[in-house]
């Protein structure tokens, strides 16, 4: 229906309240945890995982369990989701470029935020209690914020997570509007 409405517009206004939520997140929640945590020393602490063994990013046995299996699927995402291509064929061919150059380095920036809450999460002198490794940011977000600050990082992600999937079925719809519609 909102498709319907606006077309593709609905998707890039949910994807911008996305976008906002997210900010919000790595600019107030993460710096937050990391100063009450110790500061950057505490993330400096954790670059060599929990188990202190993987302090050389150029490690192979690094690059063959994480590098090589996130980078492929972060790439070939973007080749397959039907919401990317949908936005680069209805931009002005001369932004095009720019504006996944743009959104690609704005992406970047999410997942290496909330990745150093991961790294003080790592961090043994801490004793941060991690009962699985998808939830050390949160745990990190538990253990040194109040309650205020992990209900309004819950909250956020929850949000981002509606808007990325609210944007997922405009895109979807947005199909059957146009060619049943």
């Amino acid at each position: 229906s909102l498709s319907l409405l606006k077309g593709i517009r609905s998707s890039l206004v949910e994807d911008s309240i996305k976008a906002m939520f997210l900010a919000v997140v790595g600019i107030l929640i993460v710096p937050w945890a990391i100063g009450t945590s110790g500061g950057f020393s505490s993330v400096l602490g954790g670059l060599g995982g929990m188990k202190g063994t993987f302090t050389n990013l150029f490690d192979p046995m690094v690059a063959w369990t994480f590098g090589v299996s996130i980078s492929i699927s972060l790439l070939s995402g973007i080749t397959i989701d039907q919401q990317q291509w949908q936005r680069a064929f209805s931009m002005k061919r001369d932004v095009v470029k720019r504006s996944f150059l743009l959104g690609g380095l704005l992406f970047a920036i999410v997942p290496i935020i909330l990745g150093l809450l991961g790294y003080v999460a790592a961090n043994q002198a801490l004793k941060v209690t991690v009962g699985q490794n998808q939830l050390a940011g949160f745990s990190v977000l538990v253990h040194f914020l109040p309650t205020i600050g992990v209900v309004a990082f819950t909250a956020m992600v929850l949000a981002g997570l509606t808007a990325a999937g609210s944007s997922a079925l405009s895109a979807v719809s947005s199909i059957g509007i146009t060619d049943i519609y």
